[in-house]
């Protein structure tokens, strides 16, 4: 069975700076803090249930969660002496993020490492089995569990009826899906992956969406930045005539729902489909 994707997710909030006299007053605020973190995780647990668990095999040799309430993966650390929140270079995540602000290993379906600076910030790394659940599930649990934790009551409860997509009957695959998704591939090794953050002005954005609009038709944000990526990578190529794919991860929640009246915002689960052009690298997908 395979490991799965580990996926990694940071958030960062800040809190006044308080002086140095007070450091003990910061160092019992941010326990009373971490104690808040760690009980209405326990507690949103409960809500998310899956999460508590573990993949294995079946019968059958398919992976499946088994929701036997080992719990997750907790983590509190200090970091007063070592770094303060603007000398942390998001630029390069593998370097300064990945083992430091978020766990690598992981044991369950899900993992947490909470961080305090001495500045006052504060970093919430989470570390996710992608097998059981996509980023938009990922961030119904933790916007539930920020509801817990400000002794609010839960906005969106997360919904497990797979009932909501069984197939058609009959079956009526249209052909175009054969060639409008990106077939399942090997997972590259982690030594062929490079991560990179980047920050990207709003001007930047809305230049190439001028551009590229014509005759009175306005493109989205997404299709124009997306046309000058794909251009930017290309023109790098070394082989003109090389084909290449560009894909765009889609949330399907959205496009599935039944015209308003059966709503997918809350299921728990993966609801993702990566359609993707495929061109020679010298020409537009």
């Amino acid at each position: 069975m395979s490991n799965g994707c580990r996926c990694p997710i940071l958030t960062c909030s800040c809190r006044p700076h308080t002086s140095e006299s007070s450091s003990v007053t910061r160092t019992s605020s941010a326990e009373n803090m971490a104690a808040v973190l760690k009980k209405s995780l326990a507690q949103v647990l409960v809500y998310f249930g899956p999460f508590a668990g573990e993949i294995v095999s079946n019968g059958q040799g398919e992976p499946e969660i088994l929701c036997n309430n080992r719990g997750v993966d907790y983590i509190y650390t200090h970091a007063y002496a070592d770094v303060e929140l603007k000398d942390i270079d998001f630029y390069r995540p593998d370097l300064s993020v990945q083992g430091k602000l978020v766990l690598v290993q992981l044991h369950g379906l899900i993992s947490i490492q909470v961080t305090d600076l001495k500045c006052g910030g504060v970093f919430i790394g989470c570390t996710f089995d992608h097998r059981a659940a996509d980023a938009h599930s990922v961030n119904v649990f933790l916007t539930a569990w920020a509801d817990i934790a400000r002794s609010k009551p839960i906005n969106l409860l997360p919904s497990f009826r797979r009932s909501h997509f069984n197939p058609r009957c009959p079956l009526q695959p249209h052909p175009s899906l054969d060639t409008l998704y990106a077939p399942q591939l090997q997972t590259p090794s982690p030594d062929d992956l490079t991560s990179r953050i980047y920050y990207i002005h709003s001007d930047e954005i809305d230049r190439p969406q001028s551009l590229s609009s014509r005759n009175g038709t306005r493109k989205r944000k997404l299709e124009s930045f997306s046309a000058f990526l794909w251009q930017t990578l290309a023109s790098v190529t070394a082989d003109r005539t090389k084909m290449v794919k560009l894909g765009v991860v889609v949330n399907g929640r959205a496009r599935l729902s039944n015209n308003g009246t059966t709503s997918l915002e809350s299921y728990f689960g993966n609801v993702l489909s990566i359609p993707y052009v495929e061109a020679i690298s010298s020409q537009h997908p």
